[in-house]
């Protein structure tokens, strides 16, 4: 294939996915606010609130894990999953938020999702993570931000140390001349947001 034909394809694609993706997240964003109004309409306020909580776990549990294969195997965080997942969080927190009358809970969620965005853009910056880890930090502040200002602090803080014993193991085996791959850092943000939210929910 020529360069002119793999241009023009670029060209092509690029609308294309644009497309796919903001289809995506008008779906999920749906889903997210019509998810939360049954659970409040369901529950009532006080009940649905929490349930609310577990079943923004379960649906950051079910795309994270699927982002996390995804991006063990190709190191890629896709823009498909991502931005979905973001949007639907973001109408499902607000939809929590407005119909329990807790609108500084909507607040912070929202802060917290874009703390740990510009925290994440730092690192891109310095070469530690990647654009897909930046746009996965945004359901991972919604998701953590929903439970208060103390758990999105919690999510980065693990999703940093989880990683450190393997690559501790990793850097002594490549002393000795291993080869050993290194691992993105999106399973370790997805695992770090998850255990952060449900120790919250917990507590």
């Amino acid at each position: 294939m020529s360069l002119d034909q793999e241009t023009d394809m670029e060209v092509t694609a690029g609308p294309t996915k644009t497309r796919r993706v903001a289809l995506w997240a008008l779906v999920a964003a749906g889903a997210g606010a019509v998810s939360m109004a049954a659970a409040l309409v369901a529950f009532g306020p006080e009940s649905g609130r929490t349930v609310g909580g577990w079943v923004l776990i379960g649906a950051f549990a079910v795309v994270g894990i699927v982002m996390s294969v995804h991006d063990v195997r190709a190191r890629l965080l896709p823009d498909l999953l991502t931005l979905p997942l973001a949007a639907g969080l973001f109408t499902a927190v607000w939809t929590l938020s407005l119909g329990t009358g807790d609108v500084m809970a909507g607040l912070i969620a929202t802060g917290a999702a874009l703390a740990l965005a510009i925290v994440l853009f730092i690192g891109a910056m310095l070469g530690g993570v990647g654009a897909g880890d930046l746009k996965l930090a945004l359901s991972v502040g919604l998701l953590t931000g929903w439970f208060g200002f103390l758990p999105p602090v919690y999510a980065l803080v693990a999703s940093f140390l989880l990683p450190l014993p393997y690559a501790i193991i990793g850097l002594i085996r490549r002393s000795r001349g291993a080869q050993v791959p290194d691992v993105p850092f999106g399973p370790y943000l997805v695992a770090g947001g998850l255990l952060a939210a449900v120790v919250a929910a917990i507590a």
